[in-house]
Parts: C-alpha cells; sequence; structure tokens
C-alpha cells in the first residue's frame, strides 16, 4: 500500500490463516488499516476468524470514507470497538464473536448507519445477549443468534427491511428467566415502519396477543420462515393480523417431519377475517401437501380478490399431484390469477443423483437469487467436494447476499482448503448459469 502514492483504495481485504503470534499479526493488521484509511478506503473486509481479540482502530472508524465495514470472526473470539465513531460509516457487517457491553453505544454513535448485519454477535454482559439500537438512518437491519435483551432507542422511521432470525437464551437459573420476557415485542414494536419483513416461526412463538404487536401500516411484503407445522400458529396469526396493507406473501421451509395434530380447516381460516386478504396480490408457499396447508391455500384463492400469482414450491411429484388436484376444485375469488409449480429440490434429492464429480471438483462459480433450491445445491458441494478449493456466490441484491451467508455458514464442510468468495453481479462480465 504504501507503493500507491495515496491513490484511493475501493476495498481492503484480509484473510489471515495458520496464525502463529497474534501479537504480531494484530500489530501488522492495524498498520495495514491505518495505510488503507490514508488511501481512503471505501470497503474493509476482515476475517478474524483465527484470531482471539481484535481491536479496531478507531482512526479507522473514524474515516470520512469509509462507508462498508464487515467482520468475520469465532463465536469465542473478541472484537473491541471504540467508545464512539465520528466517520461516515453506513453498512455494518458483523458475524460471530464477543463484542463488549459498550457495543450499543458505539453503534448509536455512528450516526450514517444505513445496514446493520448482525449474527451470532454476543455481548460480554452475564446472562444477556443485548442490543442498545439508536440509528435514526438505518434502512435495513438483520438480527441472528440468541438474545436476551433489547431496546430501541427513537424511532427507525427510515427502516424498510428487517430479517428477524433471533432465539431466546436459554438461561437456565429462573432467578434470570425474566431477562426472556417481551424481547420479541420489543423488537417488532421499534420496527414498525417497514415496507418488507422476513421473520422465522420460533422467533415470535412467545407471542400470545396482539397487544405485544404494533400495526405494521407500511408493510407490504412479509416472508415467513417456517421450522414449525402450521398447527402451532397462534403468534403466526397474530402477527398476520397486524399487517393490513400486505401485498406478497412468502411461507418458505419445510417443518423437521412433524405430524399435524391440530386441524384448521376453512371454517378456522374464516374466523380469523385476515386484513390483508382484500389487498393481497401475491403468494408463494412451500409445501409437504398436508391438510392445514391446503385449508390456507384454499382460504387464500377463495377470499383474495387482488390476487395474481400463486407459486407452489413442492418436495416430491406426489406431494404435486394430491396438491393440484385439491386445488383445481377450490372456489378461486380472483379472475386475473396465474398459478405456478416448482419442485423443491432439497439435500436428500442432490444426495440421490450421486453426481460422479463431485470428488474432483476443486472451483465453484455460480450466479443466485437466494432461492432454495440454489442453496441446497451449495450445500450438497460444500458437503461432499473433498477437493474443492474455491467457491464464488455471484449475487445480485444485498438481501440476497445476506441471506445466503447466514444459511451456508452453518453447512457442513468436507474440504479444509476452501475458501469462499461473495461477489455482486456488478463486477461481473460474462456469467454462467447453472
Amino acid at each position: 500500500m504504501s507503493l500507491r502514492n495515496g491513490v484511493n483504495i475501493h476495498k481492503f481485504e484480509v484473510k489471515i490463516c495458520n496464525l502463529r503470534s497474534q501479537e504480531d499479526i494484530e500489530f501488522h493488521m492495524g498498520n495495514w488499516l491505518l495505510k488503507a484509511t490514508r488511501c481512503n478506503v471505501g470497503k474493509i473486509c476482515l476475517d478474524l476468524e483465527s484470531f482471539s481479540t481484535f481491536t479496531l482502530p478507531s482512526a479507522v472508524l473514524n474515516s470520512a470514507f469509509l462507508r462498508d465495514l464487515e467482520l468475520l470472526t469465532v463465536s469465542d473470539a473478541w472484537v473491541k470497538f471504540p467508545s464512539a465513531s465520528f466517520g461516515g460509516l453506513e453498512n455494518l457487517t458483523l458475524r460471530e464473536g464477543m463484542v463488549p457491553s459498550e457495543f450499543g453505544d458505539w453503534i448509536s454513535s455512528c450516526k450514517s448507519l444505513k445496514m446493520v448485519y448482525l449474527h451470532g454477535v454476543e455481548c460480554d454482559e452475564e446472562f444477556s445477549q443485548s442490543l442498545i439500537l439508536h440509528a435514526p438512518k438505518l434502512e435495513r437491519f438483520s438480527w441472528a443468534g440468541s438474545v436476551s435483551n433489547y431496546s430501541c432507542e427513537g424511532n427507525l422511521e427510515f427502516l424498510c427491511h428487517s430479517d428477524i432470525s433471533i432465539e431466546h437464551t436459554s438461561i437456565a437459573n429462573n432467578e434470570y428467566k425474566f431477562l426472556d420476557n417481551g424481547i420479541i415485542g420489543k423488537v417488532l414494536q421499534s420496527m414498525h415502519w417497514v415496507s418488507s419483513m422476513s421473520i422465522r416461526d420460533v422467533s415470535i412463538e412467545e407471542i400470545s396477543s396482539p397487544e405485544l404487536l404494533p400495526e405494521f401500516c407500511n408493510l407490504l411484503s412479509l416472508t415467513l420462515k417456517r421450522t414449525n407445522p402450521l398447527d402451532e400458529i397462534t403468534s403466526v396469526v397474530l402477527l398476520l393480523k397486524s399487517m393490513p396493507k400486505l401485498n406478497t406473501l412468502k411461507i418458505l421451509g419445510i417443518p423437521c417431519s412433524k405430524e399435524e395434530k391440530i386441524s384448521h380447516g376453512a371454517e378456522y381460516w374464516e374466523s380469523q377475517s385476515l386484513p390483508f386478504v382484500h389487498s393481497l396480490k401475491e403468494v408463494e408457499m412451500e409445501i409437504e401437501g398436508k391438510n392445514n396447508e391446503i385449508e390456507l391455500i384454499k382460504y387464500l384463492l377463495k377470499n383474495a380478490r387482488a390476487l395474481k400469482k400463486m407459486t407452489i414450491l413442492y418436495k416430491a411429484v406426489l406431494c404435486r399431484e394430491s396438491a393440484i388436484r385439491k386445488i383445481e376444485e377450490f372456489q378461486i375469488a380472483s379472475s386475473r390469477i396465474a398459478f405456478m409449480e416448482k419442485i423443491s429440490h432439497g439435500a436428500e434429492y442432490w444426495e440421490s443423483q450421486s453426481l460422479p464429480f463431485v470428488h474432483s471438483l476443486k472451483e465453484v462459480e455460480m450466479e443466485i437469487e437466494g432461492k432454495n433450491n440454489e442453496i441446497e445445491l451449495i450445500k450438497y458441494l460444500l458437503k461432499n467436494a473433498r477437493a474443492l478449493k474455491k467457491i464464488t456466490i455471484l449475487y445480485k441484491a444485498v438481501l440476497c447476499r445476506e441471506s445466503a451467508i447466514r444459511k451456508i455458514e452453518e453447512f457442513q464442510i468436507a474440504s479444509y482448503h476452501i475458501a469462499l468468495y461473495f461477489r455482486p453481479v456488478l463486477f461481473v462480465k460474462t456469467l454462467v448459469r447453472f
């Protein structure tokens, strides 16, 4: 960098492998970051998986040119931030790791933040993985991991998208169980301005009363990621009732082979009087062909007069045949609806194909939209390609990238030498689609 003679750097990216002396490399890393800052670096990406602790220099975070900061650590590693920042940071991505209790104060000092993505980040306070958020210009917020406390200071009036995948902290000592009370309610109350939301059903399973939810007057698009069958839907229905202007509803994910204990028929759904049903224009739903899924589809088709498109994702041909036979007999309110059918190729499908090249595969490049079939193929390749050295994921949108990273981080990886890259399509001239 000393040879650049002050020429600006667009992106500075570092990944350290086989760390021998942390003290020396942390010193050098700090110097590299300061030199990059003098070159007006706009984006910094640090893979700190080899570090047990790392302190970000305050001069870096005070840079007027730094817009994007991405940090990847391991779950027991410490990342320390200065008490305040006065730069122009707009996008923050932090995956895994421990942060001091002052982390919320530091975020609040970043007055220009527009996007915050936190995955598996834990606070050092005993019995508390918490977040204090004050980011008045925040437009996109993604929070995943185990949490027990949350507070938001001020209105997030510019927030347009939230992706919530949080779980309540398991605390053995009954003395601290009060920490779990009302967390998701606080989170959702602070985000009532959003126009689109993605949320896991396990994140809202503690919602038992409509008083815990705000009215999402601006919400037009909801993606519900389910791990529970549709008979466990009290909290889901309460959430749906709080969204009167919903245009797009996506219900994705297949429960872990749980049998339905309660049957919710047409009468049940009619009795709920979901307020958004008259404004609903698009539905995408992943199904196994179970009765509760079919009954929800029946209700939507009967009542959604503005519905223009319904996409059914199914796992097997038998599921499709059974579902189609039933759906063909349903009353349809909209005269302009288009049906789309897509088969969902999960891990079992790819394993059954026994692709012969998988053991010799060394490099993969794949352009994705974040769809389930794309992610499942990546999962299969990572699990089985022992010789794989490089996989490049090309994405069209930041949200697609965020969603993909969260899933891929949890996948089993067979290769010990793999390098994983995420690149926006904008910078790629020639693409080969799979």
